[in-house]
Formats: C-alpha cells, structure tokens, sequence
C-alpha cells in the first residue's frame, strides 16, 4: 500500500491531484484543516491537508503516474503475511472492500464539487471520516495472523473496546512500527499504550474540568442511581476550596423519597444556601434567590431516559434563555450499548459535557473509549468512591489509558 499527504486550498482540489497521481481505486483515510506559510505564525492561511491511499497492485493496474512533490510513504512489508492467513484471499477480501467505499467515495466527491457551501463541506467531511473507519478495519486484516495483532486485539477486547476502536489503535501501532513480530511482548504493549494515549489527547478537550470562567448555573442530568447528587457534593466542595468560590445549590428531585433531605445534608455540612423546586416555574425564583452565589449547582430527578418522555420532561425543567450548562451523568457500570441508546437520545438537549461514576464498581473501562469515539460531548470528570469531596478526578488521557491498560488509579483523587 501506498500512502500520500496532500496539502490543498479546497477538497476538490485535492480530488483531482488524488486521481491523477494515484488513479481512481484511491481512497481518502484522513482530512484536516491547517495553517500554512507566513512570517513567525502571521499572515498564514488555512489549507486542507489530505492523507490518500492506493493497494501497489491497483496501482500497477491501472498504471498510474505517482510521481510528484506529495511525501510518499510505501508499506510494502510492514503487514505480515505468516500462519494460516491466506494473503491472497485477504488482499482480493480488502480490494472488494476498498472498491465498495471508493465507489461510495466518487459520489461525496462530486457533491462537494457542485457545491462549496461550508454545510455541505462539513457532511462531506463527516463521511469521509467514516469511511477511514472502514479503511482501518479493512486493513487491520492483514495483521489478524501475527502474534503482535493478537496482542493488542486481546487487551483492548478483555476491556470492552469497541470494534471500529480496536481497528484504529491496532492499524495506528502498524502503520508507525516496523518489524513488531520481532519484539518482545513488553515491547508491544507499550507501543499499544502509547497510541491510546495520543488517541485519547485527540478525543478529550484541552481545557476541561473546573476553571475561573465557569458558567453561573450546572445542571446535572442522568437516570436513576448514577450518583448525581454525590456529584454535586464533591464539585461544590472543589469550587469551595480550591476555587474560592461562593456556591449554591437547587433540586428538582422531589420524586425520590430522602432525595432533599440528601441535599440538604450536604449543604449543611458545606455551609451553603439550597433552594427546592417543584415546578419549572419556580426555578427563576430560585435563581433570584441565589444571586449572591458565584456558581449554581442544580440537581435534577434520575428518569429513565431510555424513554422519550422523560427526555421531553426535562426540555421543560432547563429553558433555553436561562443559558444554563448541562453535565450528562453516566455510569460505567451500565452496558455500553444502554448508555449509546442515552446519549442519542439526549441530542435533543444541548449537552455541555459529560461525567462518568462508578469507576471502582467495575473493571472494564473500554465504555470510556467508546463514548467519546461515538459522542462529541466532551468528558471532564470521572468518579471513583462515596467520598465526598475526594473521590473525584478529573478526566485526562493519563487516567484514561492508566485505567484500559490495568494500571490502577483508584487512590488518586483530583
């Protein structure tokens, strides 16, 4: 296989180059926006930059001119071909899979030539990407019969990473490391953990967690048992004392016996101000009535927001003009698929970002992978323990990759 980087003004542009240089059974495997040219960072402008790929014996099919100026890669070798992988078959299984998305492929391209509107860019873009996905899957076959492959494919698995996950990290180590039959398995699993790394620093925001630009009201949303109202507790005692802020908080959660009085508990023990609703029309009056505070913090009922009701229920409880920041409660004990199911139902309201609990309830941490490759909430926070203020940290690649790759975090706190 053959790879080569485009840097382009529009996707159109780099079509054209893609076709001339590598022919039509070409395949786009990443796009990117960057900044080119200029003196010292000034006056640059903004470019595509387009990673493109072609099978070597399509090329010499279609015998195609790959000559130029484009940084050319060759992974001819890199993929083993050992044990009872029948490479021949492998390679015309991946062809046909490569044939299927380019056809797919032309198609978005002569959308985007039609029209330049940056919408129809975005779409084109979002496909694009999920055509790398299949790309990774398919090239990842390969390496299914050497002893690196299973490897890696053994760990990610025993920690329930998802499939299209498992593709990108393991086709990632490949594509950057040679000769990986030849190492030790030490060897491999440090290569693993250092990708899932890089990885996990491309999928969480760089700025999360706790910060002087906080917003003045947080309401956290989630279903029944996740430990919101724990949450709070622990986020208000952060905001007291490391932050120096003056805290508030609100609960709409009068459907569970003791849920107020938990609360209350709570702000006794914190010293501050609590204010219960029980109707959306009473949460404005509860704001006035905290206008001293720095930061709100509002507790909300646990639903089951599986079902749509509860999802129009709560559209209600947080109103648009009240510019409000929702945190989604999550629980990493509750199946990944149920959690997926929650999280696309709650695209209807406008989440800020999301925290995961029960870190220590569970032993498998792959969910967490999972949900930011699906979701574009960003996560800011992961708990792990009842204690309140410690058993908290704030979420990082660090954590994240300590905690896939078996490395306990479990005593740290934030």
């Amino acid at each position: 296989m053959k790879i080569k980087k485009y840097v382009v003004d529009s996707l159109p542009d780099a079509m054209q180059q893609i076709r001339h240089e590598l022919g039509n059974q070409a395949v786009i495997l990443n796009t990117k926006k960057v900044r080119r040219g200029g003196v010292f960072g000034l006056f640059s402008r903004e470019q595509i930059e387009v990673i493109a790929a072609i099978d070597q014996d399509s090329m010499h099919t279609d015998n195609t001119n790959t000559k130029g100026d484009s940084l050319s890669l060759s992974f001819e070798g890199r993929w083993p071909h050992k044990g009872q992988y029948d490479t021949h078959q492998g390679l015309q299984n991946t062809n046909a899979g490569v044939n299927s998305i380019d056809t797919t492929l032309k198609s978005k391209e002569r959308q985007a030539e039609q029209t330049h509107s940056s919408e129809s860019q975005n779409q084109v873009l979002q496909e694009l990407k999920e055509m790398k996905e299949a790309i990774n899957t398919l090239a990842v076959r390969h390496n299914q019969a050497s002893v690196p492959y299973n490897i890696m494919y053994d760990i990610l698995t025993e920690q329930g990473v998802d499939e299209k996950v498992k593709s990108i990290l393991i086709s990632r180590v490949f594509e950057k490391h040679e000769a990986l039959e030849r190492m030790e398995h030490t060897h491999i699993y440090r290569l693993l953990r250092k990708e899932l790394l890089h990885y996990l620093d491309e999928l969480l925001p760089k700025d999360q967690g706790i910060s002087n630009k906080c917003p003045k009201i947080m309401a956290f949303i989630g279903p029944t048992g996740v430990g919101k109202t724990t949450t709070i507790a622990k986020l208000a005692a952060e905001h007291m004392l490391k932050q120096h802020k003056k805290v508030g908080l609100i609960t709409t959660d009068t459907y569970r016996i003791a849920a107020v009085d938990q609360l209350k508990t709570y702000a006794n023990i914190l010293n501050v101000p609590v204010e219960v609703i029980f109707s959306p029309d009473e949460l404005e009056k509860a704001i006035q009535t905290l206008a001293d505070v720095d930061i709100i913090l509002m507790d909300t009922a646990g639903r089951n927001y599986l079902q749509q009701e509860y999802i129009d229920e709560l559209q209600h409880i947080l109103p648009d003009h009240l510019q409000i920041q929702v945190n989604m409660v999550l629980s990493l004990t509750t199946k990944y698929d149920d959690l997926k199911r929650m999280a696309y139902n709650f695209k209807q309201i406008s989440i800020d970002q999301f925290i995961l609990t029960k870190v220590d309830e569970t032993h498998t941490y792959g969910t967490i992978i999972n949900l930011l490759h699906e979701c574009a909430y960003p996560l800011t926070y992961l708990t792990n323990g009842q204690d309140v203020p410690d058993d908290i940290l704030k979420a990082s690649p660090e954590i994240i990759t300590d905690l896939i790759m078996g490395d306990d975090v479990r005593e740290r706190s934030s």
